[in-house]
């Protein structure tokens, strides 16, 4: 469960003489109460400004509420409490106050903060009794508290920025290698499985190629000229020339072939099996006429 409802507010300064005469205070007699009732009007001062000033949502301003009993024990055993800013309790209660500004149900959703504030008033509550250093301790946890926040809500944001960007990037990066197999393969006819091979798993390649180097990059260069490589490769060939090109090109046609897919994740497998496909592809470009003398294409099996 989140926050509880703010309690409706009880007569404060009511509700501390009862406290202080169960504490027992030495002041609390019918004749000195004129001195408490000073200091117990301070502390209230003191809240007013931490809370009410503040407007902290109501669930804080409930939780700091409970903190003026401890407070107000502090500044009856110690003088320097209400005339110093800096006393440890006075400190801890306005760091607390400070860090709940703005604080909302929405903005702490997992209730981190609003859970800390409890905790820092639990442990007050229930282990300050005349040692004033729990207050220095908890204030330092405190603020090592709210910095580990700070630091954690920084690298959230960080990561959302790079998440978006990086998303943004990628939108970039795929229009243009949509943009590259469409200018290269449009009105040519190839084989479905060299169609397949570009449009899904060549695109890839590009994709990558363009994250890692830009659309200005030699390596771009040479992923796009690939494509039209490859693509002439697969095409019926007129003549002897084109198939002693072919025969020329095909080492390095599958070197870059696989050196690309290989580096968009696909494993050797699968590498030769394509790899085997497109040598068909070679074999019966190279039969008309060549068959007897044409090596076998590189990497192909027996």
């Amino acid at each position: 469960g989140g926050p509880a409802p703010a309690a409706a507010p009880v007569p404060v300064k009511q509700e501390l003489l009862q406290q202080m005469l169960r504490l027992g205070s030495p002041d609390t007699g019918s004749s000195g109460l004129g001195a408490d009732e000073d200091t117990i009007d301070l502390v209230g001062m003191l809240f007013d400004y931490a809370v009410q000033d503040r407007n902290l949502p109501a669930p804080i301003a409930a939780q700091l509420g409970r903190l003026q009993i401890p407070n107000l024990k502090v500044a009856l055993m110690d003088p320097e409490f209400i005339a110093h800013k800096a006393h440890p309790a006075r400190r801890l209660l306005d760091e607390v106050a400070k860090a709940c500004v703005g604080w909302s149900e929405e903005s702490d959703r997992d209730h981190r903060l609003y859970d800390k504030v409890r905790e820092v008033v639990g442990s007050l509550l229930h282990d300050f009794d005349d040692d004033t250093g729990i207050f220095e301790r908890l204030s330092a946890d405190f603020s090592d508290f709210i910095e580990k926040n700070r630091k954690r809500a920084e690298l959230v944001e960080r990561r959302t920025t790079e998440s978006a960007r990086g998303k943004e990037r990628l939108e970039v990066a795929q229009r243009a290698a949509a943009r590259a197999l469409l200018e290269r393969l449009e009105g040519r006819q190839l084989p479905p499985m060299v169609r397949d091979l570009l449009s899904r798993k060549w695109s890839n390649y590009l994709v990558l190629t363009f994250l890692r180097h830009g659309e200005d990059s030699s390596e771009w260069r040479a992923a796009t000229r690939f494509i039209d490589d490859f693509a002439w490769s697969v095409e019926p060939k007129k003549g002897e020339a084109d198939r002693l090109r072919l025969r020329e090109l095909t080492p390095e046609i599958e070197r870059l072939l696989r050196q690309g897919l290989a580096s968009t994740g696909l494993h050797e497998g699968h590498l030769q099996e394509l790899w085997d496909e497109v040598a068909r592809i070679y074999r019966q470009q190279q039969a008309p006429t060549a068959a007897s003398r044409a090596p076998e294409p590189a990497g192909t099996p027996e």
